[in-house]
C-alpha cells in the first residue's frame, strides 16, 4: 500500500492545487502516479514505509513557524 497525505486545505483543493506526499513501494507509486496527478497538480515520492507521514508533519511545523 501507499501512504499519501495531501498538502492543502479546502481552498487549495477548490483551486485545483492539491499535492500529495507519497511513501511506500516505489513500483506501486509508479502505478498510482497518473491517478494522483489526475486528482491534483503533482506528487512527491519520499521513500519506503510511512516516511510521508513524517514529511507531512515536518511541513506543517515549518508552516507554523514561518507563517
Amino acid at each position: 500500500y501507499l501512504a499519501a497525505p495531501v498538502s492543502g486545505n479546502a481552498k487549495v483543493i477548490k483551486a485545483g492545487k492539491l499535492t500529495f506526499v507519497v511513501s511506500g513501494p516505489q513500483p506501486a507509486y509508479e502505478v498510482a502516479r497518473p491517478y494522483l496527478d489526475m486528482m491534483g497538480v503533482g506528487s512527491s515520492y519520499v521513500g519506503e514505509g510511512e516516511l510521508s507521514r513524517i514529511v507531512k508533519i515536518c511541513h506543517n511545523v515549518m508552516l507554523g513557524v514561518v507563517t
